[in-house]
Formats: structure tokens, sequence, C-alpha cells
């Protein structure tokens, strides 16, 4: 899923429960009044996940990453989902897209044929984790989007949700309205509210930190929130109202009567919203003035090493300038599941920030301000860096002894690409080495030309000598070397 670090976590004070003693942690399940549940994948296992910890701690669902492309299948998708059904968690799974990595009918069948159709008691709807564009253009992304949704719902009779984050949804889907009868999935954090794009009229569920700590899991993990009651959520889930609702195994309580699924209201007879366990401030805490964090990039597709500024503002949500503040750039190279502070640069009196950074890989990048007593944090929109590889070359080179001048022999080639394409305006060294030496020296030198990456030189050998021509190579193009070639001198 995508992730964003949040600030330290505040832990609340313990108390005793039911004999226990327990950890109320800030983002964990118990310190929500409204349905809280978690996402998982194979980054969780770094050691295995105590189910029985997850559900004591007020998880009441959860979904599993199944797949990636038409390529990838969690090890762990069968066992977490089954010790999630044991423990009576509502349980759903998600398909990480990749556009650009085949068709969408091709990846919502191996999604199904790998997560299941969704129908069992307790079964949220099927989940398309939408937050890569694949290099599709904005229509082009939509008729993917909306393929796979439609084969999935086809194949399991169940509406698929859409998870994405506002940023995204707006940037790469040009903010459709289109879609408004999935529910929504949105990731958003450092904020009280999400972000609703495209113009959805709720949220379903909200993914507002990546940096929880659940008891039974190692290290942090996302926490989410369903907008609605736990009764609804059971509906949600295909188990009504009562029954596999999310308590304890056994208890045979059945949650009051709630309003439909994304109202966030709730009516008489629902829990009540403080879980036993927590601690509620008795005083508000103090209004800050929020802030805006921008980012920008010299460019948004490099070569390898090459040098990238990443340039911004932080301001007041009013537009004052707020300098002397440090905020954070982030990286998250492509395929990877966690972010890396690479620089924390200081704005200057009007607000700006710079940071010049040699690529290495495709990645994203994104900045923080982590705020303070007077200022609210704030995080960048997230920016894809794409890095190319330079392009494979071949030199060749021939001698022409028609072309014999008083000022040397002819020696010409071509520099091209491995897939045929010239390359021109780049410097071709001719190195000489006589007759019984075994020292290379350069000779000549000529520059290619369009349109074929055409170039010539003329030597003149003192005696039989061979000869190569060699392109040093640079950020775009890699060097090569091309055949050898004898002239023989008169």
């Amino acid at each position: 899923m995508a992730t964003a670090a949040c600030s330290r976590l505040r832990h609340l004070t313990t108390k005793a429960v039911a004999g226990a003693a327990a950890v109320a942690c800030l983002f964990s399940g118990a310190a929500y009044a409204d349905p809280t549940g978690i996402d998982v994948s194979r980054w969780q296992h770094g050691t295995s996940i105590d189910w029985g910890k997850v559900k004591r701690d007020g998880v009441t669902f959860t979904f599993i990453k199944a797949t990636e492309g038409s390529y990838y299948t969690n090890d762990y998708l069968r066992s977490d989902w089954a010790a999630a059904k044991r423990l009576g968690i509502f349980r759903g799974a998600y398909h990480f897209a990749r556009p650009s990595k085949g068709s969408a009918a091709r990846q919502a069948r191996y999604f199904v044929s790998r997560a299941g159709d969704h129908g069992a008691r307790g079964d949220l709807p099927p989940v398309l984790d939408l937050e890569s564009d694949g290099g599709l253009g904005v229509r082009a992304l939509r008729r993917w989007t909306r393929t796979w949704l439609e084969t999935v719902e086809e194949l399991t009779g169940r509406k698929p949700i859409i998870y994405t984050g506002p940023y995204f949804w707006k940037d790469e889907l040009g903010d459709s309205t289109a879609f408004h009868e999935y529910p929504l999935w949105v990731a958003h954090y450092q904020t009280q509210s999400p972000t609703v794009p495209g113009g959805w009229p709720r949220w379903t569920f909200w993914q507002r930190s990546q940096t929880g700590r659940i008891n039974g899991i190692s290290g942090a993990v996302d926490i989410n929130k369903f907008n609605g009651t736990r009764a609804r959520l059971a509906r949600l889930a295909q188990a009504g109202t009562a029954g596999d609702s999310g308590g304890d195994p056994g208890t045979g309580t059945t949650p009051g009567t709630g309003t439909d699924p994304g109202t966030g209201t709730t009516d008489p007879g629902t829990e009540s919203p403080t879980e036993p366990g927590t601690e509620t401030p008795t005083e508000p805490a103090p209004t800050k003035t929020a802030t805006a964090v921008s980012l920008n990039l010299s460019s948004d597709t490099v070569y390898s090493g090459q040098t990238v500024d990443f340039a911004g503002r932080l301001r007041t949500a009013a537009g004052a300038a707020l300098p002397n503040r440090r905020v954070a750039l982030y990286r998250r190279a492509d395929g990877a599941a966690t972010w890396s502070r690479i620089a924390v640069p200081t704005t200057d009196a009007n607000g700006r920030y710079a940071v010049a950074f040699a690529a290495s890989g495709s990645a994203s990048f994104r900045v923080e301000y982590s705020g303070g007593v007077r200022y609210d944090e704030s995080t960048s929109r997230r920016h894809t860096l794409t890095v190319r590889r330079p392009a494979r070359t071949t030199a060749s080179l021939g001698v022409d002894y028609s072309a014999r001048r008083t000022s040397g022999v002819k020696v010409y080639g071509h520099l091209r690409t491995a897939s045929g394409r010239p390359v021109v305006g780049k410097t071709m060294t001719v190195y000489e080495r006589l007759a019984g030496s075994t020292r290379w020296r350069p000779v000549a030198r000529s520059v290619t030309l369009s349109p074929t990456g055409w170039y010539q030189a003329y030597v003149t050998p003192s005696r039989t000598a061979t000869y190569k021509a060699v392109y040093g190579g640079g950020i775009a193009f890699t060097r090569s070397v091309s055949n050898l070639t004898t002239v023989r001198s008169r």
C-alpha cells in the first residue's frame, strides 16, 4: 500500500483490563471509536503475526495483500486469511495494480484465482490497490481501472473497493467522478479528516497511518478506519449484525443498529466510542496553524547519474512563508514498500528550500514538514521520477583504399544503438597499433553525423597497422569499441 511517515507515536497510560495489562497506543485499534483495522503483506512477517493478540488489541477487520500484477502471490495470504477467519476478524484481499505489466482483465482473473470469490460470511469486498500508473495516460488508466473492476465483479458477484490516494487520483485519473458506484478506501496521513477525491460523496475506509503499533505485529503497520458502525461493517462483510461481527469469539453479543456504511454517525445502541483500556484527554489540544509544503522536480525523466533538483516552499495555509524550518525529503524506490529519508534542508527567508540529488533508479519522492508547537505538520504531494538506463551502442570501422590521399587512407564507420538507431553528434576516437607493437595510440577524431551516425577520418600508417574506433560513452549511451581493421602501408 502507499505509505507515509507520521509523527512519533504517543503512548497512553497503561491500565489493567480484565486482569491483564494492556498498553493503548495512539494508533492502536483500541484508541478508535469507529471500527479499526489493519492491512498486511509479507512486510509484516519479519516475525510471525500473532493474530490472537491482534484481535485482542481491538482490530475488527483486515485487508491482506493477495497479488501483484499477474506474476506475484503473497506467500502469507492463506495463513493470514485462515487466522483472521478463525478469530472472527473481517477480512478482504487486495490486488496491487501494475498497469504496465499485463492487461487489466488478465490481472483481475489472476487475483480471483488466488484470492477466491470473497463470498463467505465475514468476507469484505475485494480491493484494487491503485497507486501506480504504469506509464498510462489519464484516459488509458481509467479504461484499465474500469476493466479490472468490472471483471472482478463479474467473477465474484462483489462490487470491489478502490484503494487510492487523493493526489494520485487527481493527477493520474484526472479526478474522475465516474467510479462512485465503487466504495472508496482513501490513503491520507497526518490529517484529522482525509481529502476525498473524484467527487465521492464519502469515504468508506480511511488508511490514516503507516506507523501504527498493534500487539502481535513486531513492526509498523497501516492503520485503517471504517466510516460507520460495527454493525454496518458486519453487513458489508456479509455477516449481518450478529455472530461474526468482530466481537470476541463466543460472546454471543450483538452490536446495535447503525446507519449506512460511510455515514460516520451512530444510532443509540451501538458501543461506546471509548474502548476499555484507553484514556481520554481532559483538555482539547491547542489549535495549530495549518501548513502546506510543496515539491517540484527539475525533470521527471533522467538517466542514471544525472542530478535532479528538488525544490519547493513551506507556507501557512494562508500563504505566509515559514523561514528557517527543517523539512525532510523522502524517497521510495520502485517496487519497495518503505520510504527512506535522503535529505533535511532548511527553508530560507522566503520559505523556500532546494536539494540536489543524483538519480540512481526510478522512485517516488515526497517532502514532509513535522510541524511544531505553533504549526501543524504537512506533506507534499508525491512525485515520480523515472530513471532510464543508457542505451547500448555499437560501433563499426572499415577502410576505403580507393580514397587514398597524400594525407592518408580513409577509415569510416557508424555509431548506432543496439536497436539500430543512429547516434549523432558523438566523438569517435581512432586508435592505431603498429605491426609488432602492443601499444595503442590515438591518431584521429571524428564526430558522428546525421542522419546515419556516419563518421570518417584519414590515417597515415608508417607501416602496416591495426585500427579501432572507440566511443567513450556518456549518460545516455554506453561506451563501445569497433571491430579491428588492418591497413597495409604502400
